[in-house]
């Protein structure tokens, strides 16, 4: 029951952290991190000595904070993996994410969850 509450509180009472995720993409450009997605690190650096910060995200409830994520993120020219549920997917925000070279997919935890259900 305790899960259940602390994730109700993040999903819905605490106050959103753009400010820091933004912080965190300027100061990991600053300090030579490549800052990149999660197909792009297996494409471009997995086998390289870099300093490498992946972005993804689970979008489990917050469509909109999903598009400030993305434009935090064009802001900074980073690309990064955004993972959508069938309650959260929003077309034109996927299209504009794969427009820009970012990825999208589908959250498979749902699908694992289903699995397990009609086993």
């Amino acid at each position: 029951m305790k899960r259940f509450f602390e994730r109700v509180y993040a999903d819905f009472l605490k106050e959103p952290r753009f400010k820091e995720y933004e912080d965190i993409i300027r100061l990991a450009i600053e300090k030579g991190y490549i800052v990149t997605s999660v197909i792009d690190y297996y494409r471009n650096y997995m086998n390289k000595d870099e300093k490498v910060l992946i972005l993804r995200h689970d979008i489990d409830v917050d469509k909109k904070g999903a598009r400030i994520f993305f434009e935090i993120e064009k802001r900074y020219n980073v690309k990064a993996s955004y993972y959508f549920r069938l309650s959260t997917i929003d077309y034109s925000l996927m299209d504009d994410i794969v427009k820009y070279s970012s990825e999208v997919g589908y959250h498979y935890e749902e699908l694992a969850t289903y699995c397990k259900r009609i086993k």
